[in-house]
């Protein structure tokens, strides 16, 4: 079976279930047909998030979660079999639980699927949706 190679770095609070939460990453992600893919789930501090979102979205500001593409945009054609990056901030989540911290990785796996939610309230409504039911599946609620 293909399956894709999801790497995770500077990890907190999720360190136990890394399996877990890999391969149901992976199912999702074969779901959607991708596969034998790349993804990199970076945990960074206030600091390094406040940095990038500057550099690469132009607003000086911290967030908890920004993704990173390797499919799209300019250079694409360097990006071998990198699906895309993740980087999550912890501490930016509000009150840093462990569903939420999974909300956040989810959210960024979504992005890497092709899924977005700038521009539009159904955009946003139809991500929501899914970043809902991937919650569900996963903690079995």
């Amino acid at each position: 079976m293909i399956s894709n190679n999801i790497l995770f770095f500077n990890t907190d609070s999720i360190t136990n279930d890394l399996d877990k939460i890999t391969n149901f990453i992976n199912d999702y992600l074969l779901s959607k047909q991708i596969e034998d893919r790349e993804i990199n789930i970076i945990f960074v501090n206030a600091d390094e998030i406040k940095r990038l979102n500057q550099k690469y979205r132009n607003k000086n500001k911290i967030t908890d979660v920004i993704t990173f593409s390797m499919i799209e945009g300019e250079d694409v054609e360097f990006s071998g079999n990198m699906l895309g990056d993740i980087y999550i901030c912890s501490e930016c989540i509000e009150n840093k639980s462990y569903e939420e911290i999974i909300r956040r990785v989810f959210h960024g796996i979504i992005h890497l699927s092709g899924v977005d939610h700038e521009g539009s309230n159904k955009k946003y409504d139809t991500f929501l949706e899914i970043e809902n039911n991937l919650m569900t599946q996963f903690f079995g609620v």
